[in-house]
């Protein structure tokens, strides 16, 4: 996915931004993918992984460090983790 795209969806409000937040709406079913910053720690990593595996999301590890995330995303912190809600 890239910047553009992120952005699109930023503006639908289909975006749930931050690890707390998407773990919420993972749990509720609310969401069908996660995006995952490049330097994303290997804890989730591979918590999301094993989401992915059972088939409860799609996972996406994005070339954008969390950095950069927080700056599409018009931030003023860093953004590792970014849910996608469902259609």
């Amino acid at each position: 996915m890239d910047k553009k795209e992120i952005q699109t969806l930023l503006n639908e409000n289909k975006l749930i931004l931050g690890q707390r937040e998407t773990e919420k709406a993972l749990y509720r079913k609310e969401i069908s993918k996660i995006l995952l910053a490049s330097n994303a720690v290997d804890e989730l990593r591979k918590r999301y992984e094993a989401y992915a595996k059972q088939g409860l999301i799609e996972l996406e590890v994005l070339d954008m460090d969390s950095e950069e995330l927080g700056v599409i995303c018009k931030k003023p912190f860093t953004i590792m983790v970014i849910g996608i809600k469902n259609a």
